[in-house]
């Protein structure tokens, strides 16, 4: 089935936002309408008639002519409030050390011996 120019126009932003070899996440992300391979096999044909037509003047049009959208603006910098105390962040800690144990000492495991058992 040919992609449509809307679906092509989605594949370039996903790729120019998450770059080449994240088929699934443009998949899931931007072109909703295919599958991870059927966008991976996509950009494959899409890169050999860059690399086949690069410099060269077509007759006829193709989807693959379409030019990139252009590059979303960066979201601007927060400013902190108070710099010179500023919210400590949340840091999970593990559950061992909620429950008292310590990592810096394993507890040896001694295996059970029956008295009554003689060596061969």
């Amino acid at each position: 089935m040919k992609w449509t120019k809307d679906e092509h126009m989605r594949f370039l932003e996903g790729l120019q936002a998450l770059g080449r070899g994240e088929w699934a996440g443009i998949a899931r992300d931007y072109v909703v309408t295919r599958k991870a391979t059927q966008v991976a096999s996509h950009a494959q044909k899409y890169f050999l008639y860059q690399l086949k037509n690069a410099g060269k003047q077509r007759r006829g049009s193709s989807i693959f002519d379409l030019p990139l959208p252009p590059a979303p603006q960066p979201a601007p910098q927060r400013q902190m409030n108070n710099v010179e105390n500023p919210t400590p962040l949340r840091v999970r800690i593990p559950f061992w050390m909620h429950i008292g144990v310590t990592n810096s000492a394993p507890n040896p495991i001694r295996p059970r011996v029956n008295p009554n058992m003689q060596r061969q």
